[in-house]
């Protein structure tokens, strides 16, 4: 059974939930552990039946009412901010419904701190030290020429705003490689929770250049592309590549937005594709219109 795309009800005041456009032929364990789509404790006794759930949830049936009560006493207990990011982060890893219901309902004073600035430089720091989450996209130059494959990877294909980074100039911290993603993530997430934009059509992405930072090379944790960072025409000709590839696989109209690269890089990707394709630098013309 596929079921269709619908809007979304993002609101402070209506229920957070929207409909995966992707097939729903998941049951059982599978399918509690797709926090994409999971709807947790909140399975009916007829669906827990239908869906091979029966055993492998608690008696009660939740609300999402109560999912997100439940986020919110456990989002109480941590004791600084950088284990709230992480466990948020996990949250939305099982059950995206609860997450947004949680930040819906909470200030955005007490939770915007959290998803992004201060706190996600510190967690970017320490990406390489994280389980690693499915959010998102990596792409290095070891994947030229299969880009859009690798777009169409990605469980959503309905995306319309893209957020990509290459880790070159994360915040004030500069060259943080790989581990930038959280960047991408935390913008996009602001994008839903401060301007209702449907989070199953966006799309946190990092192209990963490689680094010059020794110290990150050196972590045997590092997840990312051991290479000295790529610049110059190389670093042009792969962005080239990723540029159209979102616009072949996700359409003309998709917005790419470029953040946190370095402001060289950043003003000569502004000016090769601000004609040629939507696109958008918030470093460059975000900055300007405030």
């Amino acid at each position: 059974m596929s079921l269709a795309p619908a809007s979304p009800a993002f609101s402070r005041n209506h229920s957070v939930g929207f409909v995966p456009e992707f097939p729903l032929a998941k049951t059982g364990l599978t399918l509690l552990k797709d926090g994409y789509i999971s709807k947790g404790t909140g399975y009916t006794k007829e669906e827990r039946k239908r869906l091979r759930l029966e055993g492998l949830l608690p008696h009660k049936v939740f609300t999402i009412d109560e999912q997100a009560a439940r986020i919110r006493r456990q989002f109480d207990y941590m004791p600084n901010p950088l284990l709230k990011y992480i466990f948020l982060s996990n949250e939305r890893e099982k059950n995206e419904q609860s997450f947004w219901k949680f930040l819906f309902s909470a200030p955005a004073t007490e939770v915007m701190p959290v998803l992004y600035t201060p706190i996600v430089g510190e967690a970017c720091q320490k990406w390489a030290g994280f389980r690693q989450s499915y959010r998102g996209i990596y792409i290095s130059p070891e994947d030229k020429g299969n880009i859009k494959t690798i777009l169409r990877n990605y469980p959503r294909q309905d995306i319309r705003c893209i957020v990509v980074t290459d880790g070159g100039r994360i915040l004030g911290l500069g060259d943080l490689g790989a581990s930038g993603l959280g960047i991408p993530v935390g913008k996009l997430m602001l994008y839903t929770l401060i301007g209702q934009v449907p989070p199953n059509l966006t799309l946190p992405v990092q192209l990963d250049m490689g680094t010059d930072r020794k110290e990150i090379l050196d972590d045997p944790l590092y997840h990312g592309w051991r290479h000295p960072r790529i610049r110059g025409a190389e670093h042009t000709a792969f962005v080239g590549e990723f540029v159209e590839a979102c616009k072949e696989v996700f359409g003309e109209t998709v917005l790419v937005q470029f953040e946190d690269f370095e402001m060289e890089t950043a003003f000569k990707l502004l000016d090769e594709y601000r004609w040629k394709c939507c696109c958008f630098n918030d470093d460059i013309e975000g900055t300007a219109s405030v």
